[in-house]
């Protein structure tokens, strides 16, 4: 889980002239919500094989 923390060490981070704009700064929320979630998958082994992949990605070029 994204934490106040967490988002407010992002925001310290960023480069001042990154952040003149709140859309950056959304993007950055997000990308790091998503990252997080990712994290989360790998732990609780919500994961595909590359061969799954693969199969999954063929089904949905389609």
């Amino acid at each position: 889980m994204l934490t106040k923390e967490k988002l407010i060490e992002s925001i310290k981070a960023m480069p001042e002239e990154r952040f003149e704009d709140i859309d950056v700064l959304l993007e950055r929320i997000v990308l790091l919500e998503k990252i997080e979630n990712g994290e989360e998958d790998i732990v609780e082994g919500r994961v595909f094989s590359n061969e799954e992949a693969k199969q999954n990605l063929s089904k949905w070029l389609l």
